[in-house]
């Protein structure tokens, strides 16, 4: 049975996560690490996944209202494949059981192979496809998503409420 903890600034495994994190997504892919790491900001949270207390993987979250966002999203390079992945799919459905639940994952292109594979993920695990799509940093994404339909109003209104925070309003 896997086992979440929930983590913050101080926390003992939070170096082991970013590292994680800064193996796993590419530099034009990662948030500012300072907005991450702030502890202030109560919609924010970061979950660390552990098998027999071995950390085998993370995600960070930002909910509002009756949405949660997975900002990141990764489980350590050894145990891919084997329904981990799914797992923790699985146990957000189940943590934030009244909330829509949004992924990001890159538009998927004849050159990248990986992109088809982790979109095809999500939808293995109940997720469908929305029409939402944008580009942020020079990487275009599209929107998947479990629960209420979700459309570009409703997903523009989720960030417009966390804009202050990257503008550096609070």
């Amino acid at each position: 049975m896997i086992e979440a903890k929930l983590l913050n600034s101080h926390s003992q495994d939070i170096d082991t996560v970013f590292k994680l994190y800064e193996y796993s997504f590419p530099e034009n892919e990662r948030m500012d690490k300072k907005f991450l790491l702030r502890d202030d900001i109560e919609e924010k949270e970061i979950l660390a996944f552990y098998e027999d207390n071995v950390f085998f993987g993370f995600c960070m979250l930002l909910s509002y209202k009756n949405i949660t966002h997975i900002l990141y999203f990764a489980t350590i390079p050894s145990i891919r494949n084997k329904g981990y992945g799914s797992k923790i799919l699985e146990y957000l459905q189940s943590f934030k059981p009244n909330n829509s639940i949004l992924a990001d994952i890159e538009k998927p292109n004849i050159d990248n192979d990986q992109r088809t594979r982790r979109k095809e993920f999500y939808l293995r695990n109940s997720f469908k496809e929305s029409n939402v799509e944008y580009t942020w940093q020079d990487e275009a994404y599209e929107i998947v998503y479990v629960g209420k339909e979700l459309n570009n109003e409703i997903f523009w209104g989720f960030w417009n409420y966390f804009m202050h925070y990257f503008r550096g309003d609070k």
